[in-house]
């Protein structure tokens, strides 16, 4: 009697289709109609998650890395974690909202909707209006707005505000020419995600790409007639060959209701795995991170 090989190795999960009619491929691969702490190779090889050590109790949120810098919440208090995952005071009484950061050389900018920051070498100080030097001008700066996200893109500092989105002088992130530097969207803006060619942006009802190499030559086109779930954009870029996409540069990675999304430094979008996952409609805010070349995520 031969034997039968029913089972090589799994394609990932599968919640889209019937679990009783997922195929198997004629080398003996398939999706799987459920999994959990579970991990699939590039070689499609399953094997289970490393287990957890808890390190810390308590409500933690907004944690962040890049450059080496790492950086998490407790409830209203801003901790820098060391190498060796040791926690750090960096600020205490925050209004307890989630941050949001942006990297810029060896400075770490926050805000929150109601705080707002900078550390440096673990150190937080206040980030409050700066100095102008340049030639004279009749233009009237102000300092950063506490707004809900911010992202560094073409020299200059975004920060949202609701709908507004306020934009820096070129390298100073401390100056604010608030008649002028701004633009705005229909709705409340979710996620600031820059690439080499231009800013994607959602608000609660569309993706844009706003495409330009400086903020007054900026134009937005609707990419994508849903938002992202906000938080959920990973730091991280992943390069587009990694992920079935032919495009060498350096991709966006988030989530949205309707699957994870690429974007891609043209402006395009691709969703990667709407054929087999289903998204929660309901799901408004949730976390995600690059590890590897693998997006770990999460909604409510």
């Amino acid at each position: 009697m031969n034997d039968i090989r029913i089972f090589a190795g799994a394609t990932g999960l599968n919640t889209v289709a019937d679990p009783a009619r997922i195929p198997v491929t004629k080398d003996a691969y398939t999706d799987l109609q459920a999994v959990a702490n579970m991990t699939i190779t590039s070689l499609f090889r399953i094997n289970r998650r490393k287990g957890l050590s808890l390190l810390e109790s308590g409500v933690y949120h907004s944690l962040f890395q890049n450059k080496g810098d790492a950086f998490v919440c407790k409830t209203t208090s801003l901790y820098r974690i060391g190498s060796d995952l040791s926690l750090t005071g960096v600020r205490s009484g925050l209004s307890g909202a989630w941050l949001d950061y942006a990297q810029v050389g060896d400075l770490t900018y926050y805000v929150n909707g109601f705080d707002r920051g900078y550390v440096s070498n673990g150190t937080s100080y206040v980030w409050s209006v700066g100095t102008y030097t340049g030639p004279p001008t009749n233009r009237q700066f102000t300092g950063p707005v506490s707004g809900n996200h911010l992202s560094f893109a073409m020299g200059r500092m975004f920060i949202s505000e609701g709908n507004v989105v306020w934009y820096s002088e070129p390298y100073d992130c401390s100056l604010y020419n608030k008649a002028e530097c701004f633009f705005q969207f229909p709705s409340k803006v979710l996620m600031l995600k820059p690439v080499d060619e231009g800013l994607f942006i959602s608000d609660e009802t569309n993706t844009w790409f706003c495409r330009g190499a400086k903020p007054s030559e900026l134009t937005a086109v609707k990419v994508a007639s849903f938002p992202a779930i906000e938080w959920t954009v990973a730091t991280e870029y992943v390069p587009g060959f990694e992920i079935g996409l032919e495009e060498p540069r350096l991709c966006a990675i988030w989530c949205s209701p309707e699957g994870v999304i690429a974007g891609l430094p043209s402006g395009a979008v691709y969703n990667l795995n709407k054929n087999k996952i289903i998204y929660p409609e309901t799901a408004r805010r949730g976390f995600g991170c690059l590890v590897g070349y693998n997006y770990i995520h999460g909604m409510e």
